[in-house]
């Protein structure tokens, strides 16, 4: 494994930012890290977010 990279605080994102627009962010550096052998861990909390929001978020990250 090449790296390890830890986003957290995508609630705090949220305030700012559409989901859509978060969702796509984290694709991107979803296909960056498995391109290079490396680890994605994204911490949130599932009350912060609503249900297809966070369904959205398991399948971006699936």
């Amino acid at each position: 494994m090449q790296g390890i990279v830890v986003i957290e605080g995508i609630e705090y994102l949220k305030m700012y930012n559409e989901f859509s627009a978060i969702a796509k962010m984290l694709a991107t550096v979803r296909d960056y890290v498995i391109s290079h052998q490396g680890g994605l861990i994204v911490v949130v909390d599932k009350k912060a977010l609503d249900e297809r929001e966070y369904a959205l978020l398991r399948r971006v990250l699936e």
